[in-house]
């Protein structure tokens, strides 16, 4: 088993990446530079993953919907929330709401700026429950 991915789901952190074949994306704030794309994942018994680039060049409140063959994920995006300042801007606060029956883990998150979170989505029967 490759316990990279559950490495990365539990700490929320991972790569940036260009988006994947068949993923949904939505850009935004100045170069387009910050981002949150839902896609396919190798990720064992998850359905799905969402990455979230948090770049500081955006500066208002975010909500958007991505799908992928059925799936839709809903996002909201707070800027500048309390937490820990890097490069001068505070973090940001992705939360992610998924349809009954699955589940997102983890279900939101602080972002440092200039960094990247990868969120797995599960059936909840694949977490025991």
């Amino acid at each position: 088993m490759n316990a990279r991915p559950i490495v990365a789901a539990v700490l929320g952190i991972a790569l940036a990446a260009p988006p994947a074949a068949g993923s949904d994306t939505v850009r935004w704030g100045r170069d387009d530079a910050a981002f949150a794309r839902l896609g396919p994942t190798d990720a064992p018994g998850a359905v799905a993953e969402l990455v979230f680039r948090n770049d500081e060049r955006h500066s208002s409140y975010h909500e958007a919907t991505l799908e992928i063959a059925g799936l839709s994920v809903r996002i909201e995006l707070f800027v500048n929330v309390p937490g820990p300042i890097r490069g001068g801007s505070s973090p940001d606060r992705i939360v992610v709401h998924v349809p009954d029956g699955l589940i997102a883990e983890p279900p939101e998150a602080i972002v440092p700026e200039g960094e990247t979170l990868r969120v797995l989505i599960y059936p909840l029967e694949a977490v025991g429950m």
